[in-house]
């Protein structure tokens, strides 16, 4: 099962509330963070799923990790690419992590992650920033513009599921996707269904979502607190 606790961009969005990327996956009693942007979204997934044993960390912008604050000191095994752990931006984390326990992980190597089958790759940001498939189903796809070469070839026609960075209106440019963007590398990738995210408060999310219905793409543009089944 797929929580959605913060699906908004670094600003957030007041109504329906979309506070920075909070994500969270529960199978049987295993509950894994996908980024940590928010510390109230963290508490909020805690509340519904329980306390989770592990976080992926996409990236060193703050909006993806300043939840992990809340979970300093409870021995969460915090995993993503050694580019994230070395960047400045993380400084704060690398240098005082109390009881995290940060597991560098590389790229195209699977690996479990408390019960999670898991391969990271990379994706094209303004920083280093990782991708990841989980359970060889849902891939997550924040923050970036597009795909790297070797990451599209490794993800195409292997995802059912994709929560992917549709930031931005059509024709701006950026180190996020556009929408259209986002619903078009979907339909690539060959996925079932498409969890657009990350949109800027200026985006109509009723244009977003007709672009997605006429170009064929199961989609959603989900708030914070919604669960669906996967």
């Amino acid at each position: 099962m797929l929580m959605t606790s913060g699906t908004g961009p670094a600003s957030g969005w007041i109504k329906p509330r979309r506070r920075p990327s909070t994500y969270a996956l529960k199978e049987g009693e295993k509950v894994i963070l996908i980024d940590a942007g928010s510390p109230e979204a963290v508490m909020d997934v805690m509340e519904v799923f329980g306390k989770p044993e592990c976080a992926l960390i996409s990236h060193a912008h703050l909006d993806h990790w300043s939840g992990i604050n809340v979970l300093r000191w409870t021995g969460l095994k915090t995993y993503s690419h050694e580019s994230t752990f070395s960047h400045p931006y993380f400084k704060e984390i690398t240098d005082m992590p109390f009881e995290l326990e940060l597991r560098a992980i590389e790229y195209f190597e699977p690996v479990e992650v408390c019960g999670f089958s898991v391969v990271a790759f990379p994706l094209r940001h303004s920083i280093p920033a990782t991708g990841f498939l989980i359970n060889e189903k849902v891939a997550y796809l924040l923050d970036t513009k597009g795909l790297p070469e070797d990451s599209f070839k490794f993800l195409k026609d292997k995802v059912e599921y994709v929560i992917i960075d549709a930031a931005l209106p059509d024709g701006v440019e950026g180190p996020h996707n556009t929408f259209k963007e986002a619903v078009d590398l979907s339909l690539d990738l060959g996925a079932k269904k498409a969890f657009l995210v990350h949109l800027l408060p200026s985006l109509s999310v009723e244009e977003v979502l007709s672009y997605a219905e006429d170009k064929g793409l199961d989609a959603e543009v989900p708030y914070d607190g919604q669960t669906f089944k996967l």
